[in-house]
């Protein structure tokens, strides 16, 4: 991921996701690859499933607003 490479990210992220699927660390990482690829709905999706996961990581929640930001969705960045 911080070479760049978001397509070898987002594979190594689903391998350890079908292994660990409860673990939030993983989708917020790989929300963080899709956002930085703009692809907003998989990103918002997967966002959501990581504060599921951990309610109380306000980092999740800024990062999922961001997203709904940069897609001028305001009403549901707040």
């Amino acid at each position: 991921y911080e070479n760049g490479d978001f397509d070898l990210a987002e594979a190594n992220l689903k391998k350890a996701m079908e292994k660990n699927p409860e673990d939030s660390e993983i989708h917020y990482n790989l929300a963080m690859v899709y956002h930085d690829t703009e692809k907003y709905e998989e990103a918002v999706a997967a966002y959501k499933k990581a504060a599921q996961l951990n309610p109380e990581d306000a980092e999740i929640l800024f990062y999922l607003a961001t997203c709904y930001f940069d897609q001028e969705k305001m009403d549901d960045a707040i």
